[in-house]
This record gives structure tokens, sequence and C-alpha cells, in this order.
């Protein structure tokens, strides 16, 4: 049996090194479970996406991307730890490691099934198996072999031919040999191999060649530690960059502010590192000026696009969150943030530590100085005594206001603790429709979710799909929204709050359908149906 010979080849009943077999297929097992990992964070992140709508849909391209990097940057460092471990091997275990990867892959791919033949060989040789060397070297594709690979080929086929002292292998191997140009350097020098040629000296020529690989370092963990960190960057950006803010969605501070330092600095120092290394090689010293100047003026630029995001980003921010209450589903929030030198504070309810999403309209802060009438177009024309005196006179207006306030008992966290209640009973009336539904046997199989439109209203998203509509299917959201256009009664005479049931079409393709009108007792959470389908 040719163990070289794919077809031929019987895995069962070929005499494996354990070492080597069991180190290969923990390389597999590897591979499986990194590529299975990355598969289910994507699908992750995609699922938090479209459940949630925090993010656009387009942000889904940059979590693509920042997977196919990490997924390429661990097959690398995996790739790096395998080089790394087989140069602890015996000249077996490196033989049989090979010849598992060989018939793992040489099939689908001819480059790689060179690369692991060429091994081997070497193996083989080194192991005085010159008739299995042959074999070996028989199988490799020659026209797919780049300049490197050929010159080790002719070599190890001139170490055979002094083996078994064949006088004209010897002259040609060492013709093709010696015909070879290689700029790398891990080849016995010409005239070291013409002696051992004139000497018929294969283990001396066998040795030459064992000692003249050049043993390159490999970093595995240095490899994986950049391909996260840069899948991270990929990420925090196309986050940062594709949050809903229509829907009320921003990025929470704490978060936002670390990442951002963390990712700027990390590229400030990868990309200082990177120009080290490659001025520091041997290749790429030898390049032109223009070119090295060109790269460091890249590397630049690419800097300042980055600091510009990051302090873009940065802006955009809440400066400060204050928690005012939590139940068993979310935490509310007080954020501060400062727009045109007016302070203004937002309720924010979150249940992560990386988004929250708005819940009511931006409120001026008690603390603020800033007031309408100071902003008003009409005074922009009036002179400076005008403006002196009308701003005393606001002053005096907001602190009488401010101690009338303080006098009746009235405080910002009890105007937002109202607020809070009246959004939490909002939650309250929407999941008392839902469940209605449910009861009479509609949107059995669905889940409430509260979401919010580019206006900051607040509705219930109860089902997500696609329908039949002509002879195409389009995407269908049934959402529950509140009725805020004047006060409804029911039968009994109480005030109730009116929920709509509306079918919306997130494409734009069809108009908005009202579907159902419910009526809320905002005391019992009581619902009547109204059995309407127009206001």
């Amino acid at each position: 049996m040719n163990i070289y010979n794919i077809d031929q080849f019987q895995k069962n009943e070929y005499s494996w090194n354990p070492v080597a077999k069991r180190r290969a297929g923990n390389y597999f097992i590897k591979l499986g479970v990194g590529v299975a990992l990355i598969f289910a964070l994507y699908g992750l992140l995609g699922y938090f996406l479209f459940v949630t709508h925090a993010f656009v849909t387009q942000t889904l391209w940059g979590y693509g991307a920042a997977m196919v990097i990490l997924a390429f940057g661990l097959r690398l460092a995996l790739n790096a730890g395998s080089r790394k471990q087989t140069r602890k091997m015996s000249s077996d275990e490196k033989h049989d490691y090979a010849l598992y990867f060989y018939h793992r892959h040489g099939r689908k791919n001819t480059v790689l099934g060179n690369f692991y033949l060429v091994i081997c060989a070497q193996a083989d040789v080194c192991q005085r198996k010159y008739e299995l060397a042959e074999q070996a070297l028989d199988q490799i594709v020659m026209e797919k072999c780049k300049a490197d690979q050929l010159k080790q080929i002719w070599l190890l086929r001139l170490i055979i031919a002094l083996a078994i002292d064949d006088e004209e292998k010897m002259q040609e191997t060492f013709i093709c040999y010696n015909g070879i140009e290689v700029r790398s350097k891990g080849f016995p020098a010409t005239d070291i191999v013409r002696e051992c040629v004139d000497h018929r000296d294969a283990e001396t020529l066998t040795e030459v060649m064992k000692q003249s690989v050049v043993v390159k370092k490999e970093h595995p963990l240095r490899i994986g530690c950049i391909s996260i960190f840069l899948a991270y960057c990929i990420l925090f950006y196309a986050a940062a960059l594709g949050i809903n803010t229509d829907s009320g969605y921003v990025l929470r501070y704490m978060f936002a502010t670390i990442s951002i330092l963390v990712t700027f600095l990390g590229l400030l120092v990868l990309v200082i590192w990177l120009n080290i290394r490659l001025f520091g090689n041997e290749t790429f010293s030898r390049r032109s000026s223009v070119n090295k100047v060109c790269f460091v003026i890249i590397c630049a630029i690419f800097l300042l696009c980055m600091a510009e995001n990051s302090v873009i980003i940065y802006l955009g921010l809440e400066w400060k969150e204050e928690v005012i209450s939590q139940d068993e589903k979310y935490t509310y929030l007080k954020a501060y943030s400062e727009r045109a030198y007016n302070v203004t504070t937002t309720l924010y309810r979150t249940n992560n530590p990386f988004v929250m999403q708005r819940i009511n309209s931006c409120l001026p802060s008690a603390d603020s100085n800033w007031s309408e009438d100071s902003t008003d177009s009409s005074d922009a024309n009036q002179d400076i005594t005008d403006n002196s005196t009308n701003g005393a006179s606001n002053s005096a207006s907001d602190e009488t206001a401010g101690e009338s306030a303080t006098d009746n008992g009235i405080s910002d966290s009890d105007s937002y603790s109202s607020e809070l209640e009246q959004y939490q009973l909002l939650e309250n009336e929407i999941t008392a429709v839902f469940e209605y539904l449910q009861n009479e046997g509609q949107f059995t199989d669905a889940e409430l979710s509260f979401d919010a439109n580019a206006k900051g209203e607040t509705y219930g998203l109860i089902s997500a799909g696609q329908e039949q509509a002509g002879t195409r299917m389009v995407d269908v959201e049934y959402r529950l929204y509140i009725n805020f256009n004047g006060e409804k009664t029911n039968d009994e005479g109480k005030t109730c709050t009116e929920i709509v049931l509306e079918k919306f079409y997130p494409g734009g393709s069809y108009s908005t359908e009202l579907v159902d009108f419910y009526l809320v007792d905002p005391d019992t959470l009581q619902v009547v149906d109204e059995h309407k389908t127009t206001w």
C-alpha cells in the first residue's frame, strides 16, 4: 500500500504514531469548536439586533466583517501553535502528524498537499526510509510548487540518490538543485553540497540539511490577541455608528468611554509596533523611500480617521447616569447631557451594560441657567442692556418658580417618579391587551417586547414575520399603540385608555392597517374589545 496515494490509503489499516494522531485530532477538534462558537456568536448578535431593534440592519455587515477577521486570526493562531508543536516532535511523530493532515486536505487543496508531502519526505529521509520518501516526492504536483519548495524537493532527491548510489540521478538532481535561485536562507551552501556529492556522503548532507533550516519564532498567543482586539474594534464602531437613535437607543456612557479608550489606544500601539517591525524587516527595508513614506502617511490618515470617529461617538453620549428605579425587567435611569449649552435630562430604561432606550422627551435641568427667552430669535437684535435686564428678570422668575415649587413640595425626583409611573402603567396596559388577545386564541406563540418609533412613541411589538400580499411575501409587524387623542369611556362611564392594534409594513410597501381597538381600565387593567377598525 502506497501511504501517500489518497485513493489507495486505508486509514484504519495504517499503524499510526499515537502521539501524532492524538495531537492532529485535537487540532481539528479545536478548529471545529472555534467555527461553531463564531457562528453561534454571529447568530446571537443577529438575534439581538432583530429582536431589540437597537441597531439598524446594516450593522450586520460590520458584525460579519468582525466575525471573518476573528475566524481568520484564530485560524492563523491555531496554525502557528501547530507549527510550534511539530518542532518538538520526533521524526516519526512529525511524519504521521503531517500524513494525517495530508489525507484531510490533500484532495481538496493541492498546495497544502504539496506542503505536507515535503514534510513527510523530510521525516522519511531523516529516518533513512528512502523508498517512502521517494513515494512522497512522486505524489507532489510540481506545477503548484514555489521556488523554495522546488529547491527543497531536489535536495531531498539528491540525498536519496546519494543513499542508493545512483550516479546518473546524482548528477541530474545536483544540477537541478544548483540551478534554482532563492532569496531565503535555509539551504546548504553549494560548496558543501558538492563536497558531499563527491564523497557520496548522504548522512552528512542530511545533517547539514537539518541544521540549515531557519526556525522562525511562532507567537500564537499574540496572533490570537490581535485578532480578538481587531474584531472587537470593528464590533464596537459598527455598534456605535449603527445604533438606532430613531427608536431612542444610545450607548451607555461607561461601556462606550472604556471602549473608545481601549480601541483607539490599542490601534495606536498596534500601528506603531507594525511600523517598527516592518522597518526592521530586510524585504521592506529594500523598498524605495517613496513607498515607505506613503505607508507612514496611510497609517497617519487611518489614525486621524479613527480619532475623529471616536470624538464624534463620545460627544453623542449621555455624560452622566443615575439610577432612579428598578423592576424585574429593567433598570430605569436619569441621564444628563449637554446640547448647545443646554443641560438636559432624559429617562432611559436598560437591562444590560451596553445600550439603553429613551422613554421620555428631553427636559430642561433645574441647574441649567438656559431659558427659552435667551434663545428666542426675536431677541437677537436687542441691545446689551435689554438682554441684561431680561436675563435678570428671567433669573428672578426662575428663582421664584423654584421657591414656589419647593414650598408646594414638588421636586425633580417627584417629577421623574411620576413620569416613570406613567410609563410603567403604559407597559402594564399594553401587556393586559396582549394577554387578552392570547386568551382569545390570537398570537398564542408570540412574545411581547417594547420598542419606540422615530417620534419616541412607545409601542408593544407582539408579532413579526412575513405574510402573503398578492403574489409576493412582505414583512409584517403587529403593534399595540396607545391612542392619546382624547379620553375614552367604557359602558360604565369610566375613563379608560384606548389601545390600537396596528398591522405595520416595515418595508413601506403598504400603508399601516388598523386591526382593532381596545379599552383598558387603568385601575383594574380589564380589557374591552371595541370591535372597530377606524378612528
